[in-house]
């Protein structure tokens, strides 16, 4: 939409005019605040409490400084600022006077939506959160969670009449939250998904007008719901639930710091509360607020609301920065990492960071055969755990005749076949003198399990390591790439045997579910025939019963005992 672009309509000689897109440097759009819906800028008047008063015009700025700037150049001893956290306006009154200090709105409301209209004999005071909208439609889902994202998988909405629907986050059309969106949307049941009022979350709101409650769920061991904050059920007598991704810690007035700190704690959240005595003799308890995400994206905006906790920032969120080139280099390349640990800058290197450092490293690169064999271990338990749930769910108890919940399925059976056979063959084109795992010390043991002998690796390796090497990443053939390829061909969203064997799964259900349906309609007509015989069969007796009723309630009448005889 045009408004959403800072379009607001047509301006002289037939030109869009439109307004800023970006803040700029350390800037915030208006336009940003309360959630995205900005604020209805116009004129307000400001009388400090010595009774100077002035008018100010805001309906040309664009950002909170040039706001600032507007307020602060009013020409009366009021003064204007930002809170700590920068979610607040502070507004204080420096003239020392004793009447009461008035903002109030001449046109817009600029005043009443920034939270700043007062008329009271106060010297300073501060408005409500302004609410800084953090996501939009445009928002990728890959970025939410400090960066982290919401994963992918399904997640099942219940609307209020009983109706749902799965909605599936694993495929490459759901990128942005607005994607997300026109898929619930789109969904058959009652329920509308938009981005809440604050601006930090997803909002669904159940218009299906049913008596139950509104409900999401993840499924198939995903976590999509939940990394939302979606992954609820309705309050009672609520047709909303807001995935807003700010945490509100609700404060007792007897809360000691200690309460302080377990509520933070169970809140959920990517942040982590604790108490630190600093030695003094007098208050030497402090609390301290601790991202659980590294780098520029864990950095946490804290808002003490009315509590007067008095925070300050002892370490800024900041990602690891190096510079690649030698010290003479006059063009650098800048390399950014959210962590201390850099990946991908050297093919098949990790560069761990210690430290800080005002002139050139030198990084040697040796090869670390313990990291190599615990690599090897983690394959073959990783293989070994995956073999031990196909046996599992294809199990068969002779004594108990339990059976598995896929005994006899063929997906599983070629899964299996498909590994087996990565692991005992050999690699095509192999010139060295290792060509199979099991003569660099990975075989097939009992059980079918695949079993690692470390120090037959490491003499193959010390004999041939180039041999070895080949055996593993060589071009189209060697047993990395085949991995690749063959875990492909199972696991590939779209195509993939599982994804193939996932939807005939579904497909199944849905006839399943339809067939239940089918079936009930057809008990529930059958009910109401024999409830419509049962009742006419009630009735006939009903009428019987009555009937004999009546012939009982009969007199006997009995025969003459006199009359005429023959002879008169």
């Amino acid at each position: 939409a045009g408004g959403d672009r800072g379009m607001l309509g047509v301006g002289s000689g037939g030109r869009v005019r439109g307004q800023r897109w970006w803040g700029g440097l350390n800037a915030v759009l208006i336009r940003s605040l309360n959630g995205g819906s900005g604020v209805d800028l116009g004129t307000v008047r400001i009388t400090d409490r010595s009774g100077a008063a002035a008018t100010v015009d805001l309906s040309n700025v664009e950002t909170v400084w040039e706001l600032l700037d507007a307020l602060n150049g009013a020409g009366v001893a009021v003064s204007a600022g930002l809170n700590g956290s920068g979610t607040r306006l502070v507004i204080t009154d420096g003239s020392g006077g004793t009447g009461n200090l008035v903002i109030e709105d001449v046109s817009g409301s600029a005043a009443a939506d920034l939270g700043i209209a007062v008329n009271d004999a106060v010297t300073e005071f501060s408005s409500g959160n302004l609410q800084l909208q953090y996501i939009s439609e445009a928002t990728r889902l890959e970025d939410l969670n400090g960066g982290r994202g919401v994963g992918v998988g399904k997640f099942r909405i219940t609307d209020s009449s009983g109706q749902s629907s799965v909605i599936d986050v694993t495929g490459d059309h759901v990128v942005t939250l607005g994607d997300l969106i026109r898929r619930i949307n789109g969904a058959v049941v009652g329920v509308e998904a938009s981005i809440n009022a604050t601006g930090d979350g997803l909002l669904l709101t159940d218009v299906a007008g049913g008596t139950g409650r509104l409900k999401v769920e993840d499924e198939g061991g995903g976590r999509v719901a939940g990394q939302l904050r979606i992954a609820a059920e309705a309050a009672e007598g609520e047709s909303t639930i807001d995935g807003s991704f700010e945490l509100r810690i609700e404060l007792d007035g007897d809360d000691t710091l200690a309460d302080v700190v377990a509520k933070i704690n169970s809140a959920g959240g990517s942040v982590s509360a604790s108490l630190i005595n600093d030695g003094s003799s007098v208050n030497p308890y402090r609390l301290t607020l601790r991202s659980e995400i590294s780098g520029t994206a864990g950095r946490m905006v804290f808002d003490v609301g009315q509590t007067g906790l008095g925070l300050n920032t002892l370490i800024e969120a900041q990602d690891a920065v190096v510079f690649l080139g030698g010290a003479q280099s006059q063009n650098p390349v800048v390399i950014s990492s959210s962590s201390n640990s850099l990946s991908g800058v050297i093919d098949g290197v990790t560069l761990d960071l210690v430290g800080v450092s005002s002139g050139s490293v030198t990084v040697s690169v040796t090869e670390d055969m313990d990291s190599v064999c615990n690599d090897m271990g983690g394959f073959v338990d990783a293989f070994n755990s995956v073999i031990d749930r196909m046996n599992e769910l294809t199990s068969f108890n002779t004594e108990t005749m339990e059976r598995g919940l896929m005994l006899g399925d063929p997906t599983i059976e070629r899964i299996r076949r498909e590994l087996y056979n990565m692991v005992s063959g050999s690699v095509d084109g192999a010139t060295g003198r290792f060509t199979r795992l099991n003569q660099v010390g990975v075989t097939i043991g009992s059980g079918a399990r695949l079993q690692f002998d470390e120090q037959r690796f490491r003499d193959a390796h010390e004999t041939d390591p180039k041999s070895v090497e080949e055996l593993f990443v060589l071009s189209e053939a060697g047993l990395g790439v085949r991995f690749d390829s063959v875990l492909e061909s199972l696991t590939d969203k779209f195509n993939g045997l599982l994804a193939r064997k996932d939807d005939s799964l579904e497909k199944m259900r849905g006839l399943y579910e339809d067939r239940i349906e089918s079936m009930q309609e057809l008990l529930d007509g059958k009910e109401q025939r024999l409830l419509s015989q049962f009742y006419a069969m009630e009735s006939a007796l009903a009428q019987m019963q009555s009937q004999q009723s009546a012939l009982s309630s009969l007199l006997y009448i009995p025969p003459a005992s006199g009359g005429l005889g023959l002879w008169g």
